[in-house]
């Protein structure tokens, strides 16, 4: 008799608990503009993605914006095309920009909106101060150090290849 008094207070507190969350979050049927990446003035080349939000309930992961006109415009009008090399993902040849200007993202989607953002100056990353590593559960973490001389920048994103080389202990 107490296991089945017991087993019913669990069946109604996990039935109680659980509840559909709706959300009164406007959105437009075609979803948000969504741009990822950054301007590249280096040796790589410049990858903008382009995806559209999708409802918090819809059961779609990613909607790529694909046949979108993307430009990188210098404050002197001068531009540089970005082609799309994938669904919704568009890349730049290796650009060598001018420290001088600013530069801005140009997008003009298939239904002719246009977006632009503002005009920012080229930044070039410092060389690597110090790199070093710690084993941490299981995992390695990097550490990587610069600094900005001038101390116009603080915050940096760094990317790597991750490759691994594994010795045996015994040969075979």
């Amino acid at each position: 008799m107490k296991n089945i008094f017991v087993f019913i207070i669990f069946f109604f507190l996990a039935c109680g608990c659980k509840e559909k969350f709706n959300t009164n979050i406007p959105s437009p049927s075609t979803g948000y503009l969504v741009v990822e990446g950054f301007i590249s003035s280096g040796q790589d080349a410049t990858t903008i993605t382009l995806t559209r939000s999708v409802k918090l309930y819809d059961s779609v992961n990613i909607v790529p914006e694909q046949n979108a006109i993307v430009n990188i415009e210098s404050e002197t009008n001068q531009l540089f095309p970005l082609n799309e090399t994938a669904s919704g993902v568009y890349t730049s040849a290796i650009l060598t920009l001018n420290s001088n200007e600013k530069y801005r993202l140009q997008i003009k989607t298939q239904d002719n909106k246009d977006y632009v953002s503002d005009f920012v100056a080229v930044r070039r990353t410092p060389d690597i101060d110090t790199l070093s590593w710690t084993r941490e559960n299981g995992g390695v973490k990097i550490y990587v150090n610069t600094h900005d001389a001038q101390n116009n920048t603080r915050y940096y994103r760094w990317d790597y290849e991750e490759t691994w080389e594994f010795h045996s202990t015994y040969y075979s």
